[in-house]
């Protein structure tokens, strides 16, 4: 998980770096949504335990099987928003 976790952060600083010259891509393929939230969820979840801190992953039925999107970068701000709700918890 950690070399999980240090290609993310370069992930991250390369990415800022081609948003400031406006060359970044976005690849969005289709993608089955609940699978994809359990693999980010192995990730995100050791983070916060981690932390001394619980957190549960609960997909709503109602929400659709598929979805396209760009993995890499949905990974990006979901791994932003957790970090922060780490850090500011």
């Amino acid at each position: 998980v950690s070399g999980e976790q240090l290609l993310q952060i370069i992930n991250n600083i390369l990415d800022s770096g081609k948003v400031e010259i406006s060359s970044l891509e976005i690849n969005p393929v289709r993608c089955r949504i609940d699978t994809y939230l359990e693999n980010f969820w192995v990730i995100a979840s050791s983070l916060i335990k981690s932390k001394g801190l619980y957190g549960e992953l609960i997909i709503d039925s109602k929400f659709p099987k598929y979805i396209q999107i760009d993995q890499l970068r949905v990974t990006q701000i979901l791994m932003n928003l957790v970090g922060n709700a780490i850090k500011f918890t």
